[in-house]
């Protein structure tokens, strides 16, 4: 390293803002105080080099300014900040970071799983793992890496039970990233639902169930695909039940979800039937459909139900009677002519 080298770095003391430092380090505007630097120099005289990436520094009260490292055998590095050299095109000298006390992360000791979900270099397994630690212990850092991860054209398919089920668990407070959210995981649900292994279905309706708490009213069409049985996951029942979380607030407008009604009124008629109904998954449709029915204000809910107390099935009668009153009870008091109406109607269940 020659002088005029060293005079570009950037010095580290009590006082420096690390942030400032990856302004000009990262001038794409990146939050995550991370760099990629194709060496790290540690020891006197700066004598020896490794080659580095992942380098992660953070702010510590007790030692200045850390970093965290995965040198090229994904060993995990720590040691104290001295400075960095941004990357120049017109240096022969690669980016870089200068460090004193550079030592392996002590192998009895886990890695932060920030730090490991950091390591591009390491199987997606093993850092998908650590993205599910930090959806708990950094929720911050986990959303703005599954945004990233959803942003991706190129996601490896690995990654997908991991980001889903990450994305459930997670908020995203900002519109936009609600609207990317949810369309990337219904279209991960209509791909994932046409596979045939088993452990696709939990994922397909983790998927749907995250996608119907972002969904937008005057969205949920989108939802239809969902109420037909054409893949090798049955996606009819959590698609009613989807329909209900989007309205759980307000009912549909009159009229505005005309083709999801008629759909979701076929399902009705299909399974309101005394052959069909039997305690399980069919009965569960039944149940929803006619459920569904009520939150998009369909004028097909009073017929359903007068073919229900043709049936003459009081425990199924009961059932319905209830989830009916239970989803009018939840809607905003705005709703109150709805809500008395869905109190009417279950007169037909008596």
């Amino acid at each position: 390293m020659t002088t005029s080298k060293k005079s570009q770095a950037v010095d580290y003391d009590n006082e420096i803002d690390l942030e400032s430092v990856f302004e000009r380090l990262m001038p794409d505007g990146s939050k995550n105080l991370q760099a990629i630097c194709d060496y790290l120099y540690f020891g006197k005289g700066m004598q020896f080099a490794k080659p580095a990436h992942s380098v992660i520094y953070e702010k510590s009260p007790q030692d200045g300014k850390r970093f965290f490292a995965f040198d090229e055998e994904n060993n995990l590095l720590h040691g104290r900040v001295d400075g960095v050299y941004p990357h120049d095109a017109q240096s022969e000298y690669p980016s870089c970071v200068i460090a004193t006390n550079s030592r392996p992360f002590p192998q009895s000791q886990v890695a932060p799983a920030r730090f490991v979900f950091l390591n591009e270099k390491l199987p997606v397994i093993q850092r998908a793992t650590a993205l599910m630690d930090l959806v708990h212990s950094d929720s911050a850092l986990a959303t703005d890496h599954i945004l990233e991860l959803l942003r991706s054209t190129t996601m490896d398919e690995k990654w997908i039970p991991y980001v889903v089920y990450a994305a459930e668990e997670l908020r995203f407070a900002n519109p936009t990233d609600q609207d990317l959210v949810w369309k990337r995981l219904l279209n991960i649900a209509f791909e994932f639902r046409n596979r045939n292994e088993a452990a696709f279905e939990r994922v397909v309706f983790s998927a749907i169930r995250r996608v119907a708490s972002l969904l937008p009213e005057d969205q949920a069409s989108e939802l239809l695909p969902l109420l037909e049985n054409t893949g090798s996951v049955d996606t009819r029942l959590v698609g009613l039940h989807a329909i209900k979380t989007v309205f759980s607030v307000f009912p549909s407008k009159d009229n505005c979800n005309r083709l999801l009604a008629n759909r979701v009124n076929e399902l009705a008629i299909k399974f309101i039937d005394r052959d069909v109904l039997i305690p399980g998954e069919n009965t569960a449709i039944a149940e929803a459909s006619v459920v569904a029915l009520a939150c998009l204000k369909s004028d097909q809910l009073k017929p359903r139900l007068e073919q229900v107390a043709r049936l003459r099935l009081g425990w199924f009668s009961k059932i319905l009677r209830r989830s009916l009153t239970q989803v009018a009870d939840q809607w905003d008091q705005s709703a109150a002519i709805a809500k008395q109406s869905i109190h009417e109607l279950t007169t037909f269940l008596e």
